[in-house]
């Protein structure tokens, strides 16, 4: 191919434009210019096609991050999220099968409403992740990069407050009692409710109707 490319620079220098002229003594036509863009545009197929290619590493950056600073982030994130859920978390050295890639890794997974999502890091991560630390994975259920979204079906589990919780927190909602409710321990409804919070203002009301009923 290099010998091709060759031959197409000689050519392209036949159809210089000052060339011609001086050659011919005429004015170059339009379909010399033709040529001569065509020329141009295979020798630059022909070199693109010859340059050695940019090795891809972790070093490998957009100009903003490397791929190992993105695969550092995505790993403490998802360190995080499985921290979160320790409920729904998991990792192991093995896959279902038994076997793992080389190079020292192992993969952990959450399972969501929606179904397993998982990641296999470097073993220097493992202490990062919660979760149950299983001898074998579960069974892959099929999922790819695009089912990245069913990290976003979790969700707190939100308790429903019975009608007594319920009187009692507009109880204290209609006073000025920051040290309940503005400490943020007792909250208008119970969706960012510090968990046991519900239990806690039941057994309250509980014992004041057990008083109650004493008298």
């Amino acid at each position: 191919m290099s010998d091709r490319l060759n031959e197409l620079k000689q050519w392209l220098s036949a159809l210089d434009v000052e060339y011609v002229k001086a050659v011919t003594g005429k004015q170059p036509t339009a379909e010399l210019y033709d040529q001569r863009l065509l020329l141009n545009w295979a020798i630059q197929q022909i070199e693109s096609a010859l340059a050695e290619p940019v090795p891809v590493s972790g070093a490998t950056s957009d100009g903003y991050h490397t791929f190992d600073d993105l695969y550092h982030q995505r790993a403490i994130l998802f360190a995080a999220l499985s921290r979160a859920y320790k409920d729904k978390a998991w990792k192991s050295l093995k896959h279902s099968d038994g076997t793992m890639f080389d190079g020292g890794f192992f993969i952990c997974g959450i399972e969501t409403p929606e179904g397993q999502y998982t990641y296999h890091y470097k073993l220097e991560y493992w202490p990062l992740f919660a979760g149950k630390a299983l001898d074998n994975a579960p069974v892959w259920d099929g999922h790819t990069s695009v089912d990245v979204t069913r990290l976003m079906s979790l969700y707190p589990e939100q308790p429903v407050p019975s009608e007594d919780v319920q009187r009692a927190i507009d109880w204290f909602s209609r006073r000025s009692c920051p040290s309940v409710h503005m400490s943020g321990e007792v909250m208008y409804t119970f969706q960012w409710c510090p968990a046991g919070v519900a239990e806690t203002i039941e057994a309250a009301l509980r014992q004041m109707r057990q008083g109650t009923e004493r008298r």
